[in-house]
């Protein structure tokens, strides 16, 4: 909250009454003009959150467009997911059908020890790819109910 003169933050502070009893008040600090009981200004707030609540057609809207948005977002990078996820499995079975050729004799362990560098590092770098590419799985459905509930509510929260 800021100070209606001088747009700075008010301050909260507690002042105590004749009676002992402390009462809460948000001030400037700067201009020391404004004091505002605490009940006062959070009603206020509250009102204003109240104020600010989405209508229920518009909420209906905003919640299909966002579904469908991670919806076809998300096949793309599921889609770019799996495709590391195959280039990860391609190279393991390279590095296996390398190690064949070795035990066969078909290659000398010099071409096998060159091949197997080149295989492991791309291998590697295929892993960390995939990695960077997996999404955590999200209960879209759950976090709209939950967005829905908040823009419905917001001074509840």
């Amino acid at each position: 909250m800021r100070c209606g003169r001088c747009q700075r933050p008010l301050t909260a502070s507690w002042s105590k009454g004749k009676t002992g009893k402390r009462y809460g008040y948000y001030h400037c600090y700067h201009c020391r003009k404004v004091k505002v009981k605490r009940e006062s200004l959070e009603e206020a707030f509250t009102e204003l959150l109240n104020n600010l609540q989405v209508k229920p057609g518009k909420l209906r809207a905003w919640r299909a467009t966002l579904k469908d948005v991670w919806d076809n977002q998300g096949k793309e990078v599921r889609d770019a997911y799996h495709a590391k996820r195959k280039r990860v499995e391609e190279l393991t079975r390279q590095k296996e059908r390398l190690l064949d050729l070795l035990v066969d004799g078909t290659i000398t362990s010099e071409d096998y020890e060159t091949r197997l560098k080149k295989i492991s590092y791309d291998l590697l770098e295929a892993e960390m790819l995939e990695k960077d590419a997996k999404v955590d799985k999200l209960d879209i459905e759950a976090a709209l109910d939950y967005a829905c509930h908040f823009l419905r509510n917001p001074a509840k929260f």
